[in-house]
C-alpha cells in the first residue's frame, strides 16, 4: 500500500506500568530490607472527590518517631500525571523563583519540579527525593539515634550470665 499510515503512539506505552502507590509501597519495603528493619516506611492513601493523595512516612520504631518524606497526588481516575511535594523541591522551588518569574513573563508556564507524566518520570522524581540531602540526613540521623537507643537498652540474661543479686 503506497499510503501506509504509521503508528504514532508513544513507544513507551507498555503493559508493565504500575500505579504510583505500588511504586511507593515497593520503596517502603526496600527501606525496611536495606536497614534490616531498623527503619520502616508507610504509604498512606486518602481520597477526595477529585484526587488521590499519598503520604510516605519514615518510621523509626525504636524511637517511636515518624517523619514525612513526601506527598504525591494525582487525579482520582487518572494516576498520571502525578505531582510530588518534598522538602528538596520546596528548597529548589525557592531558588528557581526568579527563573520562574522570567519564564512566566516570557509566556511559558513553569513545570513543577516534582511533576511526572509517566511511570519513568515518577521513578526519577522519587529517586531524586529519596536521594536528596534532606532525606539522606534524616535517614542517617534516625539510624544513628536508633543504634544509640538500642545500645543503651538493657540486654536479656543469657544462659551464661547470672541474674543480678538482690
Amino acid at each position: 500500500m503506497a499510503n501506509e499510515i504509521p503508528n504514532v503512539w508513544p513507544e513507551d506505552i507498555t503493559l508493565d506500568i504500575v500505579t504510583p502507590q505500588a511504586i511507593l509501597r515497593i520503596q517502603a519495603e526496600n527501606l525496611r530490607t536495606q536497614t534490616k528493619g531498623l527503619l520502616h516506611a508507610r504509604v498512606t492513601r486518602t481520597e477526595s472527590d477529585r484526587e488521590a493523595l499519598y503520604e510516605l512516612d519514615v518510621i523509626a520504631p525504636v524511637l517511636g518517631s515518624t517523619h514525612r518524606v513526601l506527598n504525591a497526588r494525582h487525579g482520582k481516575d487518572v494516576v498520571y500525571p502525578v505531582i510530588v511535594d518534598a522538602e528538596c523541591f520546596r528548597r529548589e522551588h525557592k531558588e528557581a523563583d526568579f527563573q520562574a518569574i522570567q519564564t512566566v513573563l516570557l509566556g511559558r508556564k513553569p513545570r513543577h519540579p516534582g511533576a511526572a507524566s509517566t511511570q519513568d518520570e515518577f521513578l526519577k522524581v522519587i529517586e531524586t527525593v529519596l536521594g536528596s540531602n534532606e532525606v539522606r540526613s534524616l535517614l542517617q540521623s534516625l539510624i544513628a539515634r536508633s543504634n544509640e537507643a538500642q545500645a543503651s537498652e538493657p540486654t536479656s540474661i543469657g544462659e551464661d550470665q547470672e541474674p543480678p543479686t538482690p
